[in-house]
């Protein structure tokens, strides 16, 4: 599993286009950003959750609010989405390395055989 660092700005970002937060008040908003401070790359660690969500009740969200809230901006910071796959080698390419061995190795058992018997 590759890791991969999201550049964060220090200013607050625009929750306005979400459309769990862009009703929600400035406690919520501020959470959020909190939360997307503490990203690592695309992950959230476990620890950090927890911590967050204890930080949540001092700003008067309930547990699953702030559970709402972390999820929306792991989202809009792009956590889950599929990476671009790396372009697959034809079928064809990927099997002429290992036709050419079986076909050296056929040569060279028929050499020997011939060798032996003549």
């Amino acid at each position: 599993m590759r890791v991969e660092q999201i550049q964060l700005e220090p200013a607050a970002r625009d929750w306005s286009q979400s459309a769990v937060l862009g009703q929600r008040g400035a406690a919520a908003r501020n959470f959020a950003d909190l939360v997307a401070a503490r990203l690592v790359g695309t992950v959230l660690p476990f620890s950090e959750r927890e911590s967050l969500v204890r930080t949540a009740a001092r700003y008067g969200i309930a547990r699953f609010e702030a559970n709402l809230i972390i999820a929306v901006v792991q989202n809009q910071m792009g956590v889950g989405r599929q990476r671009e796959k790396p372009k697959r080698t034809s079928r064809r390419l990927r099997l002429s390395p290992a036709v050419a061995a079986a076909v050296v190795v056929q040569a060279g058992i028929v050499a020997a055989v011939w060798y032996l018997m003549f």
